[in-house]
């Protein structure tokens, strides 16, 4: 059996999100839909001597519907989600999927070279290697001898 943390604002996302999908607007804040429909996609973020890597589960969005771009330090990913059947729309009984447009942020470190970033798309996975400056590396010291 596990035990997991009781947390008293479990589901209220979810039951505002459901209620904004039905009303057709965001209820606590209505220009929130047109920003972000709720569809923030999951993250990884590696790191190791060489690199950070970004691993974001994006399924259903192929790469020409993303926007990556660095802007004053920040990672910015963009995209949208589009629904496919519009017209057969109200013969669905229920859409949990979120459509629409997303967008995710990361402030970069400083001791990452932003301008040699790289991306790849493939199977519903991006994933993003973010080189660090030469500069930051560890490097190996030799220890000279006194003889």
């Amino acid at each position: 059996m596990t035990l997991q943390k009781w947390n008293p604002y479990y589901g209220f996302d979810r039951f505002f999100d459901d209620v904004n999908h039905v009303v057709g607007r965001s209820v606590l804040n209505p220009a929130r839909k047109a920003q972000n429909c709720g569809c923030n996609f999951a993250v990884d973020i590696r790191e190791d001597d060489k690199e950070l890597r970004l691993t974001a589960e994006l399924p259903g969005i192929s790469a020409d519907d993303l926007d990556i771009r660095v802007e004053d330090n920040v990672l910015h990913i963009n995209g949208e989600r589009q629904f496919q059947d519009e017209d057969n729309r109200e013969n669905y009984h229920r859409l949990e999927r979120y459509y629409g447009k997303f967008e995710r942020s990361f402030t970069l470190p400083t001791y990452v070279n932003s301008g040699k970033i790289s991306a790849e798309h493939k199977d519903g996975i991006l994933t993003l290697h973010i080189p660090k400056k030469p500069e930051t590396q560890p490097r190996q010291i030799k220890v000279k001898t006194g003889e």
